[in-house]
């Protein structure tokens, strides 16, 4: 009964080391996905602020694009020699 016991005691510990790297490597890796997916809610809530604030901008603008989500851009463009942020759905 006793070397049974030592033999299970032995096997938990040898597959808890041989498995623990594997763990660990799909934790980093899993933590990496959500902390993209907290980044890119958080541009979703920025866009949504910010198209309540500023407009499209006029057509035939020269427009830079600062980043996009999806289907929408943040741009940057000139109105009367002023820079103004607008977004483009």
């Amino acid at each position: 009964m006793k070397t049974y016991l030592i033999g299970a005691v032995v096997g938990a510990l040898m597959t808890c080391s041989i498995i623990y790297p594997f763990v660990m490597d799909e934790l980093a890796r899993k933590e990496q996905v959500a902390r993209d997916n907290g980044f890119l809610d958080g541009i979703q809530h920025t866009v949504k602020a910010l198209s309540k604030r500023f407009d499209e901008p006029p057509k035939g603008a020269d427009v830079e694009v600062i980043y996009s989500i999806k289907t929408t851009d943040v741009v940057v463009f000139k109105v009367d020699g002023i820079d103004t942020i607008g977004i483009v759905p």
